[in-house]
């Protein structure tokens, strides 16, 4: 008997081993997406500079990482490029403006802003090289703004800080 089992146990192994060694090296894993990011970013030098950055993911991908915003000349004004930068590898997203507000409060030149994007994920790299699907943007955006030599408050310069929150959920394939 227990010839029999260790006989079976071997053909088993065999055979395990034969199906995974058949079995694509990688499978398109596919699903529903959420991403939740928030960016700190300073512009008392003149120029906007990112402080500090995080990205949760949690759907057909789990982890935690770092936001990089990528410029992007020649985009129209409503364009905007960012790679999420995971242990796993490199997001690469890519949207259009839908919808925003804007509002500051000129005594205090503190600013509140919303946009909503639709985009696409566009490859990366890593795990993502081969990532693809479409996603919508919410961001949520407060701070302050600079003053100009007046004391009102400017448009034209990079606020002095702010803080953006978004949540960005879609449908992912890598």
């Amino acid at each position: 008997m227990r010839r029999f089992l260790s006989g079976a146990a071997g053909a088993l192994a065999v055979a395990l081993t034969a199906g995974t060694a058949a079995a694509p090296a990688s499978a398109e894993t596919a699903g529903p997406e959420a991403f939740t990011t928030v960016v700190v970013a300073t512009g008392a030098s003149g120029q906007r500079q990112v402080g500090t950055s995080t990205v949760t993911a949690q759907g057909v991908f789990n982890g935690v990482g770092s936001v990089v915003e990528q410029p992007a000349p020649g985009d129209p004004g409503t364009a905007s490029r960012e790679d999420l930068v995971f242990p796993a590898g490199m997001l690469h997203l890519s949207a259009v403006t839908q919808r925003s507000s804007f509002s500051s409060d000129p005594l205090t030149c503190v600013f509140n802003a919303v946009v909503t994007r639709r985009g696409t994920f566009d490859g990366g790299t890593g795990q993502f090289a081969q990532a693809s699907g479409t996603y919508t943007q919410t961001t949520r955006d407060w701070g302050s703004l600079s003053r100009t030599l007046d004391g009102s408050c400017s448009l034209d310069q990079p606020p002095l800080h702010d803080v953006a929150t978004s949540r960005v959920t879609g449908s992912l394939s890598f």
